[in-house]
């Protein structure tokens, strides 16, 4: 484990600002997240759908490892880090941790007492593999 691992682990995600994207020719709002740790700091797209109740919902992670919030919606793989396979497993821990736990309350979109994550989607390049 390198000292970037061990920096990832103490990671604060932070909600950073909703933004207008467009994927596949439909303009979306996304919430952008930040990932900061001592010597870092770097973003991530989520997508919300709500329960029926309207305050519960389900998440989806995209575009983790953005450099910057004005690369929002971008596909390009140079616009995000690419993470081992160790940090891979350590990001979605922190994202875990984020949604499911008590961390991120104060954060859900919905703003209310009793709103909670119902769970989380990692599609398919979510995050960038680094080479070995």
């Amino acid at each position: 484990m390198d000292n970037y691992d061990d920096e990832l682990k103490k990671a604060k995600i932070r909600f950073g600002t909703s933004v207008r994207v467009e994927r596949d020719s439909v303009e979306t709002i996304v919430r952008l997240y930040s990932v900061n740790t001592d010597n870092d700091r770097f973003f991530f797209e989520c997508r919300f759908v709500f329960a029926e109740n309207g305050y519960d919902f389900y998440v989806t992670i995209v575009n983790f490892g953005l450099h910057r919030v004005a690369s929002a919606g971008s596909t390009g793989s140079d616009f995000r880090k690419k993470f081992s396979q160790e940090q891979i497993k350590i990001a979605k821990d922190l994202i875990d941790e984020y949604f499911l736990g008590e961390s991120g309350k104060n954060d859900f979109p919905q703003n209310h007492h009793n709103s909670q994550c119902l769970g989380i989607n990692y599609p398919p390049n979510w995050i960038l593999k680094a080479p070995n």
